[in-house]
Parts: structure tokens; sequence; C-alpha cells
């Protein structure tokens, strides 16, 4: 696989969020324009989080799951209005949810998150890095 440099740090929050899902979800959409994760057709949007917060969603809500990815969406290439940033749940951090369905184009590279031996995710090892592998039209 190769790597590629997106001439900013994809960490970002101003060029890039993310999406947590996993392999076989991601593989299974990125044949098509565009992606719908599993919860899309009861929520009617795609959740996602900054650098930031993906420690935390992913301790949250992927606790035990060995086959995950942070998908590196580029805010520039949704379409406006597509991205809101909003707490529906009370609290006062707000994070970043894309309504309608996610462009595949927007999607400009993966982050495979190590999984550790407790169940939890090494972050630190997968948000250390500055490049994310390649996709198409990056």
């Amino acid at each position: 696989m190769t790597h590629q440099n997106v001439g900013f740090s994809i960490w970002d929050p101003a060029h890039h969020v993310f999406h947590i899902t996993s392999h076989r979800e991601w593989e299974a959409a990125a044949v098509g324009a565009t992606y719908r994760p599993t919860a899309f057709a009861d929520e009617g949007f795609t959740h996602c989080s900054t650098a930031a917060q993906a420690a935390g969603t992913l301790d949250r809500f992927f606790r035990g799951q060995t086959d995950t990815l942070l998908l590196v969406i580029r805010i520039d290439r949704l379409g406006n209005d597509a991205l809101v940033w909003e707490n529906l749940e009370g609290g006062e951090m707000l994070f970043p949810h894309i309504y309608g369905p996610l462009p595949v184009a927007s999607v400009v590279g993966f982050v495979h998150v190590p999984h550790g031996d407790d169940g939890g995710f090494d972050t630190d090892a997968a948000i250390s890095t500055e490049r994310a592998p390649a996709m198409g039209g990056s």
C-alpha cells in the first residue's frame, strides 16, 4: 500500500474530519460513488470526529472491535451545508456530522487503528503519523 503526503496535517480539523468504520464496511462501500454507514438509515447522518475526539469515540463505541479504520475526510470535498457541528447528547463538545451520503471522493485516505490486548486502541500510534494510505483522487 502506498502512502501520500497530503500537503498539510491530516489531523488538522480545519481540513479533515474522521469517520470510524470497519475495514469490511468501507471496502464494500468504496466501490460506489457514495457511502452510507449502517446507522445512516436510522439517524440520517454520518457520525464523525476530529482528531482530538477520535480516541474518546473509539473507546466509547468501538472498544473490543478489531477491524477498525479512521476514514480521512477532506472537508472541502463535501457538499455545501453537508457538515454540521452539533452535540445531540446535551454536552458542550461539538461533533462533526455529515448530512446526506458521504461522497467517496471526499475520503482521501484511511488509518488503521492498532488494537491493544485490553480491547482498547492505540490511538497515539495511529495519530502520530502525518500520512494516510492513499486513495484515488486525493
